[in-house]
């Protein structure tokens, strides 16, 4: 392992160092976040002002998938950089999110999904994670929902394991809440465009064959937004979600 977080290793990969906390060594790990979004301007928008209000900021890349094209309300009222273009399946318009940076420059990227929750330490948090325990695939889980306009505090592990996560052995956590290095970025890139699944399901499946497991981070302060309708086509309902911890709170 390197002396310095953003260091090259012997593959040519940035590799963290446990040495070093994100307060100290924020500013040698250059972090990016990347959203797809469809038909949720105002949701979108949220979620391009709490990657601002961060105690570490990353460069925050929204990709506007089809119509409506609200790249406009994103760009002129946040600070993410912003592109729009033809909707595609989820995996390709999550490609075309992290294709809008140039890749060469940041160590660590974070999946950030436009309709939920994330606390001001959040990505300082994964900071702090990944230059301790140096992993390249790691995620967590939500400590609360927001349903129907009422927010709980509860615990959610996972949006549910399929089959052959079970017969994998992977370790499951909430697919808003992924992080990756750079080796584990660069094996989703090459993963076939056509493929027509959950993202989520796909990167994981690639990243265990590769070797890299999903590492489960504390990711306190997340949140997740089961919402029963929304412009865009729910998630919920036809995915289990996996609870635990239930809170009076």
């Amino acid at each position: 392992m390197s002396s310095e977080p953003g260091q090259k290793d012997s593959t040519g990969y940035a590799t963290p160092c446990n040495s070093r906390v994100a307060s100290a060594g924020s500013e040698l790990v250059n972090v990016m976040a990347f959203t797809a979004t469809y038909n949720r301007p105002e949701m979108a928008l949220m979620c391009a002002l709490q990657m601002e209000r961060q105690t570490i900021r990353p460069h925050h890349f929204v990709f506007v998938n089809g119509e409506p094209d609200y790249s406009g309300l994103l760009n002129r009222f946040s600070a993410s950089d912003v592109e729009s273009g033809k909707r595609y399946h989820q995996h390709y318009n999550h490609i075309n999110a992290i294709n809008i940076a140039k890749l060469d420059k940041y160590d660590l990227f974070l999946k950030i999904d436009d309709d939920d929750f994330y606390g001001r330490t959040y990505v300082e948090n994964t900071v702090n994670s990944w230059l301790k325990h140096g992993w390249d695939f790691s995620g967590g889980y939500s400590d609360g929902v927001l349903v129907d306009g009422v927010y709980k505090t509860i615990k959610i592990d996972s949006l549910g394991a399929t089959e052959k996560d079970r017969e994998l052995g992977i370790n499951m956590a909430m697919p808003s809440t992924y992080a990756f290095s750079r080796k584990a970025i660069d094996v989703i890139l090459s993963l076939d465009p056509s493929i027509k699944t959950w993202e989520d399901q796909q990167w994981r499946w690639a990243l265990h064959e590769a070797g890299m497991q999903c590492f489960i981070r504390d990711t306190a302060g997340f949140s997740y937004n089961k919402h029963s309708s929304n412009t865009s086509r729910p998630t919920v309902g036809r995915r289990r979600v996996r609870f635990s911890a239930l809170s009076s709170q």
